[in-house]
């Protein structure tokens, strides 16, 4: 019940049978609430550009910062999109479908996750490994029970080059991402 009132409150879910769903605000229309997915590798920030630029994907509109932003994004979307279609990973592993807040994030392991609230990102920081396969176990039935569709681009880990700028930043915040 609690995820779905959280879902109504923070905005509605797309999906479609052939693109990973997610999820759309319904104030603004744009997925992840109007935040850059890719702002979150590039300066480990979560970024709301006030005049962006818009790419399409999984039948939804995102905002990126700059065109760089966007070129990176649509050639690999599935890449910088949320894990598990935005739902807090730390919850789905306690069998909860809530989605998670675009300005509470962790990038783990090449993938963006999105949280509830403090009290679940502290308690997905204690281990991290372990909530990621409880959660990949249990997204499959949140997704049904909340009616979407899904690929397993959405939970798969992402293999992604050493040189890649956007992943690794030339500065001291890139030994996070291990």
């Amino acid at each position: 019940m609690l995820g779905f009132a959280f879902l109504c409150f923070t905005g509605v879910a797309l999906a479609s049978s052939s693109l990973p769903m997610v999820w759309m605000d319904d104030v603004n229309g744009y997925a992840i609430a109007g935040y850059d997915p890719v702002e979150y590798f590039v300066k480990d920030q979560a970024v709301r550009p006030n005049i962006g630029i818009e790419a399409v994907w999984g039948g939804v509109s995102w905002n990126l910062r700059n065109t760089g932003n966007k070129a990176a994004f649509l050639a690999d979307p599935h890449v910088y999109a949320p894990r598990f279609g935005g739902a807090d990973p730390y919850q789905l592993a306690n069998n909860q479908s809530v989605l998670g807040s675009p300005a509470l994030f962790d990038i783990y392991k090449q993938r963006l996750y999105l949280f509830y609230d403090g009290v679940s990102l502290l308690a997905w920081k204690r281990d991290r490994k372990a909530y990621i396969a409880r959660a990949t176990l249990a997204w499959p039935k949140a997704a049904a029970s909340l009616g979407l569709e899904f690929t397993n681009e959405q939970i798969a880990p992402v293999v992604r080059k050493k040189n890649d700028g956007f992943l690794f930043p030339k500065s001291k915040k890139s030994s996070k991402l291990k």
